[in-house]
C-alpha cells in the first residue's frame, strides 16, 4: 500500500473536474474516475509506508496552524515521464508552497519512504485529468480539458489523507485547514 495527502475541493470544483473526467472517459481515455474512491485533487505528499495514526494527529495539528488557500487552476499540461498524463497546473503560489513545506514536515516524522516527485524542489502541483495516454490520444485528451475556461479558482479546500493501490483509494481522513 501507499499513503498520500491530498487538497480536496469544494462541490463545484469537485464537479468541473468529475465533468472533464467523464468526458474524457466517454471517448475511451482512462482517467481517475475509473479507479474506486478516487476524488478529484491535488497531491501534496506520497509515501510507500506510514505511521498512520501519528501522521493523522502531526497533520491535523498542522493543518490547523496553515491559512486557507487560493487554488488556481491555471494551465493544461502533460507530465512525459514514465508515463503520458494530462493535468491542470496550479499555479505555484508562494503560499501553496510554504503550505506543501510545512506539511511534509510534519509528515516526514512519521515515515522515511517519501516519494521524490512529492520532495519539494521537485513536487508539481497539478490535478489529473487522465492515466496512462496512448500518444494518439493526447491532442483529444487536449482539448477536452481545454474546453473548460481557465484559470478558475477555488477556496474552499480540505485535506484527505488516503491509503491506495492499483485496485483503489481508500479515504482515511478528512481534515479542515484553518482554524
Amino acid at each position: 500500500m501507499a499513503y498520500g495527502v491530498g487538497l480536496i475541493f469544494d462541490q463545484q470544483t469537485d464537479a468541473t473536474i468529475r465533468e472533464v473526467w467523464q468526458t474524457l472517459h466517454d471517448r475511451g481515455i482512462v482517467t481517475p474516475l475509473v479507479v474506486p474512491g478516487s476524488l478529484p485533487h491535488i497531491s501534496l505528499i506520497l509515501s510507500e509506508a506510514l505511521r498512520v495514526d501519528e501522521a493523522l494527529e502531526r497533520i491535523e495539528e498542522t493543518a490547523r496552524t496553515l491559512p486557507r488557500l487560493e487554488i488556481r487552476f491555471s494551465t493544461v499540461g502533460v507530465f512525459t515521464h514514465p508515463d503520458l498524463v494530462l493535468f491542470y497546473g496550479i499555479t505555484p503560489t508562494a503560499e501553496l508552497i510554504r503550505f506543501h513545506a510545512a506539511l511534509k514536515q510534519a509528515y516526514r516524522q512519521c515515515t522515511a519512504a517519501l516519494i521524490t516527485a512529492s520532495q519539494p524542489g521537485v513536487w508539481v502541483p497539478h490535478c489529473s485529468l487522465t492515466g496512462r495516454l496512448d500518444s494518439s490520444q493526447v491532442q483529444d485528451s487536449i482539448m477536452v480539458a481545454a474546453g473548460t475556461p481557465l484559470p478558475f479558482v477555488t477556496q474552499h479546500i480540505e485535506l484527505a489523507v488516503v491509503e491506495f493501490d492499483r485496485s483503489g483509494v481508500k479515504m482515511l481522513k478528512v481534515i479542515r485547514v484553518g482554524a
